[in-house]
C-alpha cells in the first residue's frame, strides 16, 4: 500500500516505521490537515455512529502475504473486541482464504467478498454463496452488465449486494435504485448528498 495516494509522503507502508506512518499528514476536506489514525482510533470514533467495512489487504504476490496465519483477521478481530466496537461489521478480502478464515474464527462477523474487474459478477455470486459469505462485491461494472434484477437475484440467494468503486453521484444513484445495498466510493459526501432518500434511514 503506497502512502504517497492518500499522504504527504512516499513510498510503501511496509517500509516505513509506525511513528513515521502515524506522523504522515492527510488533508481533510475542509481544508486542515489530520494524521493517520490506527485501526484502534478509527473503530472508537465511528462506534455507535456508523457501519464498517474492514478489508483484509492479503493478496498473493504482494511483499507481505501472509498464506499461514492470517495475521491481519486475527487483529482485526482483536481490535473489534478491544474497542467494544457498536455496530455493523462487514470483514471483506480479495483473498476468499482471508474471509474464511475469519468466517471460522468469528461466525459472528458477516464476511464479503471482493471480486476483481474481470470476474463475473453472477460467478462471484455463486462462489460467494457457496462459501457461506454474507456479502458478494463485484466491481461495479460487472454488477450493471448483470441488469437491473441483479440485485433481486442476489437477495434471493440471500445474501447483500454492494460493489466498488463508484465515484460518480448519478452512478450511485442508478446502481441503489435496482437494489444494490451499498457502493464503495472515494467520495462519500457527494454520493450521500446524491443518493439520500434512496438510503436506509
Amino acid at each position: 500500500m503506497e502512502l504517497t495516494w492518500t499522504t504527504d509522503r512516499g513510498g510503501l507502508i511496509r517500509d516505513h516505521s509506525l511513528d513515521d506512518v502515524l506522523g504522515a499528514r492527510i488533508a481533510g476536506p475542509d481544508g486542515r490537515d489530520y494524521t493517520v489514525p490506527t485501526l484502534h482510533e478509527t473503530l472508537a470514533l465511528l462506534s455507535g455512529r456508523a457501519a464498517v467495512d474492514i478489508e483484509i489487504k492479503n493478496v498473493p504476490g504482494e511483499p507481505d502475504f501472509d498464506p499461514v496465519e492470517e495475521v491481519a483477521v486475527t487483529l482485526v478481530h482483536r481490535a473489534l473486541d478491544e474497542v467494544g466496537f457498536a455496530g455493523d461489521v462487514i470483514i471483506s478480502s480479495f483473498n476468499p482464504r482471508s474471509i474464511a478464515m475469519s468466517r471460522e474464527a468469528r461466525p459472528d462477523l458477516p464476511t464479503g467478498l471482493l471480486t476483481n474487474v474481470e470476474v463475473d459478477a453472477a460467478a462471484a455470486l455463486h462462489f460467494a454463496g457457496e462459501q457461506g459469505h454474507r456479502w458478494v462485491l463485484p466491481f461495479a461494472e460487472r454488477v450493471v452488465e448483470q441488469g437491473d434484477r441483479f440485485a433481486a437475484k442476489v437477495h434471493d440467494a440471500g445474501l447483500l449486494l454492494g460493489t466498488w468503486i463508484v465515484d460518480g453521484p448519478a452512478e450511485a444513484r442508478a446502481l441503489l435504485a435496482t437494489g444494490v445495498d451499498a457502493v464503495a466510493t472515494n467520495e462519500p459526501r457527494a454520493i450521500v448528498a446524491a443518493c439520500r432518500d434512496l438510503l436506509p434511514s
